[in-house]
């Protein structure tokens, strides 16, 4: 997943010894909020 990777690249840096990622939503994802050149890239065209 992509926490997992965002965790293990973080701390492979030089004096993180820990870290711990949390991926919010707010306000929700939705179709709305994607833009005309993203939709006809992701072929999600009205």
């Amino acid at each position: 997943m992509t926490e997992e990777w965002v965790e293990s690249t973080i701390c492979e840096l030089d004096g993180v010894e820990s870290c711990k990622v949390n991926v919010v939503s707010d306000p929700p994802w939705s179709l709305d909020r994607v833009s005309d050149y993203a939709r006809v890239n992701m072929s999600v065209v009205d």
